[in-house]
């Protein structure tokens, strides 16, 4: 996310907590089974989204991301 705000790509983490510990849902799921996704909510994040996005845009977005990649 650093990274691709360093090329003015703005991210935001939607959902920082799994759905099994958001109120709505809680009371389906049972908390001890589900410790990777607690873990693995915290690095998930979405990219820019929405009507006005221009395609240009994002092809420039997916190029920076796969040069991110790239370097993991």
């Amino acid at each position: 996310m650093k990274k691709l705000l360093i090329d003015k790509i703005q991210t935001r983490i939607i959902y920082p907590y799994p759905i099994h510990k958001m109120k709505g849902y809680s009371n389906l799921f049972k908390k001890e089974k589900y410790k990777i996704s607690e873990t693995k909510s915290k690095g998930i994040f979405s990219l820019p989204l929405y009507p006005e996005l221009e395609i240009k845009n994002v092809k420039i977005i997916c190029q920076k991301l796969k040069k991110i990649l790239s370097t993991i």
